[in-house]
């Protein structure tokens, strides 16, 4: 029984840990800490809020969808969804 409680210690300690590292790194990718180009398929769009990464894909006269993702998400997870959508 011991051993089950040392090993769920464990586990929940190691998801945490992740947790926190990726929260870590979505503020250091947030804030601009790191200075990184700009990929090729988007732009930057100044906001009174801050700056955002912007992709456009598709037709200009077509219907506008707005993909979001999470905070330790990013904007190339959406790539194949976007491509599809854009056909």
């Amino acid at each position: 029984m011991r051993y089950v409680f040392g090993f769920l210690f464990i586990l929940i300690l190691v998801a945490g840990m992740t947790l926190l590292g990726l929260r870590l790194a979505a503020v250091v990718r947030e804030a601009g800490l790191l200075p990184r180009p700009v990929p090729e398929q988007g732009r930057i769009v100044e906001t009174d809020l801050g700056t955002i990464y912007v992709e456009e894909l598709g037709p200009q006269t077509g219907p506008v969808l707005l993909l979001l993702h999470g905070s330790v998400g990013w904007s190339r997870m959406w790539r194949p969804t976007q491509e599809t959508l854009a056909a």
